[in-house]
């Protein structure tokens, strides 16, 4: 089925998941069947436990480093250029989001927007 045929009929979502990508379509006026689900924790029996009985001092741990981060008030200690600072960086030096790739690897979009950087 080609693209054009699929978006010519209504579409039918199943949201699997973040509950978030359910409220945005519903707002669009979608119809939205959701599946309340994450994914398997393989996580070893002990460690569970553990992880229950500490599970009070857990929470307050992380609302306590949450709202560290939320009233933080960042503030500029430095400003130079990166070859300056980051090891290994050199003039002419790419950097893309992803691990080493040989040029011949790299996809259509990606060379362009290296293409469009220099």
């Amino acid at each position: 089925m080609n693209f054009k045929k699929l978006f010519d009929k209504k579409i039918e979502v199943v949201n699997i998941g973040l509950d978030s990508f359910k409220d945005d379509l519903e707002k669009q006026g979608e119809k939205v069947v959701n599946v309340e689900w994450t994914p398997p924790a393989n996580i070893d029996e002990n460690i569970l436990k553990i992880l229950q009985k500490n599970k009070t001092i857990i929470e307050a741990a992380n609302e306590k480093v949450l709202e560290i981060i939320l009233n933080g008030k960042p503030y500029l200690v430095g400003l130079d250029i990166a070859r300056n600072v980051i090891p290994g960086m050199k003039e002419n030096l790419l950097l893309h989001s992803g691990p080493p790739i040989t040029w011949d690897r790299v996809s259509g979009p990606m060379k362009g927007a290296m293409i469009g950087a220099i």
